[in-house]
């Protein structure tokens, strides 16, 4: 409970103020997502898997403790909304997808989606969004929402030219 109250307060504090990167750094995109879904799951342990196509050699510079928090969020919701089942977060080009196996967004909670304090039916607090469109603005980056054509939620980060292949 402490622990969330903290993040909370942490997510208040970082919509409240501008967010900007504050070192970038090259990181490798799929031991950063492996290490945020390993701890996702430890503390929230699911018959979900998490399927990751994303080249073993991409990187991306971003400032660490945003991309984290943009892939921690993206994560979890996916987790918290799929109950059994695959994630698939993937690499197409330039766009980071995470997929869930949920019931999807609702057509009426598509265009509130990143809106701050917005919960759909299943929301906690309205926040986890919000930042990483905060977040993703703040890094140059687009952020899209919508459902995919194999039912779930879908997220797509498109991350520009921060993408390296190496």
């Amino acid at each position: 409970s402490v622990d969330r109250i903290n993040a909370l307060g942490n997510s208040l504090l970082l919509l409240g103020r501008e967010a900007r990167p504050a070192l970038l750094e090259e990181i490798r995109l799929r031991p950063a997502v492996t290490a945020v879904w390993e701890a996702l799951t430890i503390a929230n342990p699911k018959p979900v898997r998490l399927r990751l196509d994303i080249p073993e050699r991409t990187a991306v510079a971003a400032d660490p403790a945003l991309l984290d928090l943009v892939l921690r969020n993206l994560l979890d919701n996916a987790l918290r909304y799929s109950e059994a089942g695959e994630i698939v977060c993937a690499l197409a080009g330039k766009q980071l997808s995470v997929t869930d196996c949920g019931p999807g967004f609702a057509a009426a909670d598509l265009a509130h989606v990143f809106d701050r304090f917005y919960t759909g039916p299943h929301g906690r607090h309205g926040l986890g969004l919000a930042l990483v469109h905060h977040v993703c603005t703040a890094s140059g980056w687009q952020v899209s929402a919508g459902n995919a054509t194999t039912g779930g939620a879908q997220v797509v980060v498109d991350l520009g030219q921060s993408v390296r292949r190496f």
